[in-house]
């Protein structure tokens, strides 16, 4: 950097249409308000199936399978309501705060940035494997008529993914010296 407010370091020409531009996190007004209409509605959703699928008492292990797979994805769902809101606050504060170019790199190496960056890994990757946990326990139980899942495995499993979806989504954000640079 040659100037001390960076400037030098900003491609005016780097325009991505509404998306992002050298001035703003988010360039579009209209795409930060469907960001929030979206975020909202993915919470409101989220939680009421939620709450509504905590209070079905499910008669068959199948079913009951199904309710505990439905609940963990409308977790991960909602969590993705909450990262759809705060990102767009992001980008509210950080266009009040001055040029996004010139804030780019405090930013990036924010750990508001980091913590975004662990909702949103965390969020997307563990619904996906659930509902990749939901199709090959349905597949299971559809085809094969003489096994049967226990119900304490689904569990098990469920948690395993917990657990490694949550270190998968922290990793990035951790600052060790030996990746840093890499």
């Amino acid at each position: 950097k040659d100037c001390p407010n960076s400037m030098d370091e900003c491609n005016l020409d780097c325009d991505l249409h509404n998306i992002a531009s050298p001035k703003s996190l988010i360039k579009s007004y209209a795409l930060s308000c469907l960001n929030v209409i979206f975020g909202l509605a993915v919470l409101i959703l989220n939680a009421m199936n939620g709450h509504k699928a905590m209070k079905n008492s499910p008669s068959n292990l199948s079913a009951k399978t199904d309710r505990l797979l439905c609940i963990q994805i409308f977790v991960y769902d909602f969590i993705m309501g909450i990262y759809l809101c705060f990102i767009v606050v992001a980008s509210v504060v950080l266009r009040y705060k001055g040029d996004y170019c010139v804030l780019s790199d405090w930013w990036r190496s924010s750990v508001y940035c980091d913590i975004l960056g662990v909702i949103f890994s965390f969020s997307t990757h563990g619904s996906l494997l659930i509902v990749s946990l939901m199709s090959i326990v349905r597949s299971i139980q559809c085809t094969v008529s003489f096994i049967r899942i226990p119900y304490k495995a689904i569990i098990s499993v469920s948690c395993i993914i917990f657990i490694l979806n949550l270190i998968h989504a922290m990793i990035p954000a951790v600052k060790l010296p030996q990746i840093e640079h890499v």
